[in-house]
Parts: C-alpha cells; sequence; structure tokens
C-alpha cells in the first residue's frame, strides 16, 4: 500500500490552477472520503455512485471478495486538486484480472445507473490535468471500464479530454436515460396537459376516486434514518409481490444487493441524499418511489406497485405527486434513470444514451483487451 508521487506538470486555467494524481491502495483511497464529502458539485459532474456513503455500503457487502464477486485487487483512485491543495475531482476503480496486465473497474460497478468522475469543475483544463494521470496509469494496467455513462457528460467533456490525452477508447450504447429538465417558465398543470390529454388525466382522476373508496389515501415521505430503515419492509414487500420479484428482477430480489440497500438508503437518507415515499390505501402500502437527491437533481431509483392494486395505477399517481413536488421545490431535472420504459417516454423531455465505455492503454496488452472487446460488443450487437 503506498501513495504514488508521480505527478504531471500543473494545467493552469486564467483562473487556477489544476494539479492531477493518483493515489495507491485501499486504506489510501478511504482516507480521501471527509474530502470527497467536501467537494462542491453545483457547477461540476455530479455523481452520487461515488459518494462515500454508497461506495462504503458497496465495499462492505458487494466489494471484492463479498459475495459472488471473487475478483479484485488493490484500490486505486484518480485524482484533481487545485492550486490551494483542495481535492476538485476523483474516480475510485479496483483491479480485475487481464491479459498479461490487470485491468481496472470501477467502484460500485454492480449498484450504480453511471460511472463518470466526480468532480466540481468541467473546466477543460481540470479535466486535462485528470486524464493526465492516466500516462502513469497504463504502466501497470491494460484497460478500464465503465459499464455506463451519459452520452451528454463523455461527448461534452470526456471525449475531449481522452483525445488530447491519446487514450485508446471504445463506447457503444448499452441503454437509455431519459429524464424531465424542469426549465424556467415551465409549470406543472401545463407539463400534464402537454404530458397527457385530456381524456387521460380524466381517467386518472377516476381511479383515484375508485381507490379511495376502499379507504383514504395518503402519501408519506420518509427522508430519515429512522424512518427509511423502519420503512424498508414495506419497500420489499411491494417489490416481492410485483411481477420483478416474481421473476427474480426485483431491486431486493439478490441477498447480497438487499444486503447492499439496507446498509446503504438509511445512511442516505441521514445525510439528505434520500427521499422514499408511499402511497397508502387505508393501512396497506400499495406504491413506493426511492429517489436518490443531490444538488437540485432528483434521481428517481425506483417505482414499484401492489400488483393487487393495478386497476387503481397507483405507480403513475406517486409518480405525478413526487414530479410536481419536485416542480414546486425548484429542483433542476426529475431524472428517470436507467430504461427506455413506456411510461418514462411519456413525461421525458431529454432522452439520451447510456453509453458502454472501455479505455486502454497503448500497448500489446492494451490492444488485446481493445480488439477482444471490439469483437465482443460486435457480437453482442449481431445478437440484439
Amino acid at each position: 500500500m503506498r501513495m504514488l508521487t508521480h505527478s504531471e506538470p500543473s494545467i493552469s486555467s486564467e483562473n487556477e490552477t489544476y494539479h492531477g494524481g493518483l493515489v495507491d491502495g485501499w486504506q489510501e483511497v478511504t482516507a480521501l472520503q471527509d474530502e470527497v464529502e467536501s467537494i462542491d458539485l453545483k457547477a461540476g459532474i455530479r455523481n452520487i455512485f461515488f459518494s462515500p456513503t454508497w461506495t462504503n455500503a458497496w465495499f462492505k457487502t458487494l466489494g471484492p471478495g463479498k459475495g459472488e464477486n471473487r475478483v479484485g485487487g488493490k484500490a486505486l483512485a484518480v485524482t484533481c486538486r487545485d492550486s490551494e491543495g483542495g481535492l476538485v475531482g476523483y474516480w475510485p476503480f479496483f483491479q480485475v484480472p487481464g491479459i498479461r496486465n490487470p485491468g481496472l473497474w470501477p467502484f460500485a460497478c454492480q449498484s450504480a445507473d453511471w460511472f463518470e468522475p466526480l468532480i466540481s469543475t468541467t473546466d477543460p483544463k481540470a479535466l486535462t490535468a485528470f486524464f493526465s494521470q492516466f500516462k502513469e496509469l497504463w504502466k501497470q494496467h491494460s484497460f478500464l471500464w465503465l459499464p455506463l455513462m451519459r452520452q451528454d457528460v463523455f461527448e461534452e467533456h470526456l471525449r475531449p479530454a481522452l483525445k488530447q490525452a491519446g487514450i485508446w477508447c471504445l463506447a457503444r450504447k448499452r441503454s437509455e436515460n431519459l429524464r424531465i429538465d424542469l426549465v424556467d417558465g415551465l409549470d406543472f398543470e401545463t407539463f400534464c396537459k402537454d404530458c397527457m390529454g385530456s381524456k387521460t388525466r380524466q381517467t386518472l382522476a377516476r381511479k383515484r376516486r375508485r381507490l379511495e373508496e376502499r379507504g383514504p389515501i395518503r402519501i408519506e415521505v420518509y427522508d430519515d434514518y429512522k424512518n427509511v430503515k423502519r420503512m424498508l419492509s414495506e419497500v420489499v414487500r411491494i417489490e416481492d409481490a410485483n411481477w420483478k420479484g416474481q421473476s427474480g428482477l426485483g431491486l431486493f430480489s439478490k441477498s447480497n444487493i438487499k444486503q447492499f440497500y439496507y446498509e446503504c438508503l438509511p445512511q442516505l437518507a441521514e445525510s439528505g441524499n434520500l427521499r422514499l415515499s408511499m402511497l397508502w390505501s387505508g393501512n396497506k402500502a400499495v406504491a413506493y418511489e426511492m429517489a436518490l437527491i443531490q444538488e437540485g437533481d432528483y434521481l428517481m431509483h425506483n417505482l414499484a406497485y401492489h400488483p393487487d392494486f393495478s386497476a387503481f395505477s397507483p405507480g403513475l399517481l406517486l409518480l405525478l405527486h413526487n414530479i410536481e413536488w419536485c416542480f414546486l421545490n425548484r429542483f433542476r431535472i426529475y431524472d428517470f434513470m436507467q430504461g427506455p420504459d413506456e411510461y418514462k417516454s411519456r413525461f421525458a423531455n431529454f432522452h439520451q444514451p447510456l453509453l458502454d465505455v472501455a479505455l486502454f492503454s497503448k500497448s500489446p496488452a492494451g490492444a488485446a483487451h481493445y480488439a477482444l472487446m471490439r469483437f465482443m460488443g460486435k457480437k453482442s450487437s449481431a445478437q440484439s
């Protein structure tokens, strides 16, 4: 375990100088957590999946050597600091076996929705300093795999820096990301009229009245450690009953993933980064929505309803309630995260691919991984 001392010449902008760095070793990367928590992400690339709360829970339950994850060696983080030594960028990885040299996978690789670096600025010169560290990285590694990246972040900020650094890259579409940009001048009523015709709105109002006939309906919000932990049993009950849970595809279907969420979600609530809302009919919870909250972004991580109440569209009722809440509280976006589900397409005003990205060293081992992943990508495209 050691702290790498290698550094590239500093990169200066008009008002700031940035220095890239590498931190090597699990203890050394873990020691950065207080600094990572303090990074100001209002103007940068936000990624809650690299927050210490998320990655700590991942390491305890899903990290290298845990459960089915038998691979994985030492940890390594690419960092960027400003002229005062403050941490402004962070990208954590762990080693996996490779051809001749090991490769790198990102922290939280089984539990996150995207894997862009966490960085407080999109200043191209900061990103240049960040990626300058790959010259050192490639001395011991052949490839770096990023299973999901948002196309807008990749194309606007990362690809230019990768090109300037001369890094080999493969990128292909893996999934889709849909979101609602809550632009100035757009109010909730206008939004609903644009997304749903008058007949659809009337039908939804009728379903709500029919649901009320079965018992008083209410929506409760849980956003603190104690109540989130208490209500997870209701979340699991709804998940287990719906079709995803019945087919083993639910959020809590795998025991190690369930363990991860039980560890992570209450901690996120304690730090103000989780909002769990639940629609009740009488004394029975019939739908829930789990959202991650970060700097004006509402990230809808999961939405599910109990099949016994499907005729009343409880998921849609809860979804609309939370979209209205985002309008009222002046959120920047309501993000549907992964997947092109039909209901998401109805409401989203922004669509983009989620990319599978791999980076490679310019070496014989890197070339071998490049050729292998390119072949596997073509094979996957042909099969789909």
